[in-house]
């Protein structure tokens, strides 16, 4: 599994690519999240077997920006990333949508982030194509190719708990805290945007974690 940086990036690029980056597929892929379940007590989310005509491709396990190959244990600080719809165009390869678990990655440094409503009962924002929904200590990506980001809303929308057919209800809040930080680096109200990189002369966006 090839990827790059979540929540700002969708897309997911792999360069001199040839041929689509075809993954294990849906069958071995949810074996292998099945096996990843086993070893945590932290929900693991995803789209089931297929989204949006898009198979369940891949699934994998990075911490820090690498990926660990063959993990198959989510340990604390682990992102655990679900990959649907391989295809390449040109010489760069790409996943049409991801879902992604990480330690929650909003700080005082982030740019380009806008407020949603609440999906689930938790705070949701955007990042282009990208949805982020802050539950517990954790945060839920759900990425889409870029040309068609209201995918991301759908994808979002419809997230499923690993091992439940119906999408799940009403997430756990985050903490008093970590909801001041989103509301002062996204906006507090549907609508609202935080600090944007035209805001700000000089600065380059980076990523989020």
């Amino acid at each position: 599994m090839k990827r790059i940086g979540i929540v700002v990036v969708a897309g997911m690029v792999v360069a001199g690519c040839e041929a689509a980056p075809m993954g294990p597929g849906p069958e071995v892929t949810e074996a292998r999240l099945r096996e990843i379940a086993s070893t945590t007590e932290q929900p693991i989310y995803w789209l089931g077997t297929e989204f949006h005509g898009w198979p369940l491709d891949d699934a994998g396990i990075s911490r820090g920006g690498t990926e660990l190959e063959g993990d198959t244990t989510l340990d604390p600080g682990d992102e655990l990333t679900v990959l649907y719809g391989a295809y390449c165009v040109g010489g760069d390869c790409l996943w049409h949508a991801e879902v992604g678990v990480q330690d929650v990655p909003i700080g005082g440094d982030v740019i380009g982030c806008s407020r949603l409503a609440p999906l689930h009962g938790v705070p949701t924002v955007s990042f282009g194509e990208s949805v982020v929904l802050f539950t517990g200590d954790i945060a839920i990506h759900v990425g889409a190719s870029a040309d068609d980001p209201e995918v991301a809303v759908q994808g979002a929308t419809e997230l499923r708990r690993f091992g439940q057919a119906a999408p799940v209800g009403t997430l756990p809040p985050p903490t008093a805290a970590k909801v001041k930080l989103i509301d002062k680096a996204c906006g507090a109200q549907p609508g609202d945007h935080g600090p944007r990189m035209e805001d700000i002369p000089g600065l380059i966006a980076t990523p989020t974690r």
